[in-house]
């Protein structure tokens, strides 16, 4: 029971590729292979992990075969498996959360890139979404008597013509991805816990999760997203929410790097993240300057 079941599902690639085949069927179930791709990764090697992920892959293909819904086939196909096996085989090879965020950087630039390849309209299409929806809610709130005096109506009239809308649509498809990401990104923690929990009890995930520190190749990809995008280039502004996911990241294993430090440590990190849910427009604009200045002067070596 120690192993937790690891040393039975990669003594072989069928069981863990059957059981993540199984995970990706389900509704709702499809971390549980994206962890089972992690954990064969990291235990076996990227040759059997690519086998358990393409197994894993089989019922988005095949859903998308049918339906021709060729979005759910490169979300979780592509987007999910792929990645995580990508991801995964970059930990094997260099044992650095830091390397493996900048594959992941990289891994999402050439993904919104196929997509505004794919679809150069996907900014004109999520404007259309989001008024349909407009329309829709003021549709509902008209119909209630306790509305009647027109006040939500002005609001959300406001909020149409002010031009949030298109600002909101320009990082959408950006933001999406970034929760996909960081998604995977959990699983493959998951994974990495369950490897180090059944095989190598030494290792300390919490050490290994205190050194991530972002390059400064890609500190200046996030200033010159920022550049383009304030030039209008529809692409750039879908970059910003990954370098943001990433940079916080980052910013993040700083701040469990002092506080582990420090005597009182545990509970200041526990009023940060406090902090942070409450009032996330005060603490997050502070990690991510963190992060980006760890990224140009290596705060960990100067303290």
């Amino acid at each position: 029971m120690r192993s937790f079941y690891a040393k039975e599902l990669i003594a072989e690639p069928w069981p863990a590729a059957m059981l993540a085949m199984a995970c990706a069927a389900i509704p709702l179930m499809g971390w549980g292979a994206f962890i089972l791709i992690g954990l064969m990764t990291l235990c076996r090697g990227p040759k059997l992990g690519l086998w358990v992920a393409f197994c894993a892959a089989i019922p988005a293909i095949v859903k998308g075969a049918y339906t021709h819904q060729t979005d759910v086939l490169l979300a979780n196909a592509i987007g999910g498996c792929f990645y995580t096996w990508l991801s995964a085989t970059v930990f094997w090879y260099s044992r650095s959360w830091t390397l493996v965020l900048e594959a992941t950087l990289i891994f999402a630039i050439i993904g919104l890139a196929m997509i505004h390849w794919l679809m150069p309209d996907i900014t004109d299409w999520w404007i259309k979404n989001y008024q349909n929806l407009l329309q829709q809610f003021q549709t509902q709130v008209a119909s209630l008597d306790e509305f009647n005096d027109g006040e939500m109506n002005q609001i959300l009239t406001l909020i149409r013509d002010s031009g949030f809308l298109q600002i909101l649509s320009r990082i959408t498809t950006g933001v999406v991805f970034a929760f996909i990401l960081v998604y995977n990104l959990v699983n493959l923690l998951v994974a990495r816990l369950w490897q180090i929990v059944a095989f190598n009890s030494h290792a300390r995930l919490s050490q290994e999760l205190m050194n991530i520190r972002m390059g400064r190749l890609s500190l200046l990809g996030f200033i010159l997203s920022i550049a383009a995008a304030y030039y209008h280039l529809m692409l750039a502004w879908d970059f910003i929410p990954i370098f943001v996911a990433l940079f916080l990241c980052a910013g993040l294993s700083l701040l469990h790097f002092h506080t582990s430090r420090l005597k009182n440590g545990t509970i200041l990190l526990v009023m940060v993240y406090a902090l942070m849910i409450c009032f996330p427009t005060y603490i997050i604009p502070v990690l991510l300057s963190a992060a980006l200045l760890d990224s140009l002067v290596n705060i960990r070596q100067r303290t």
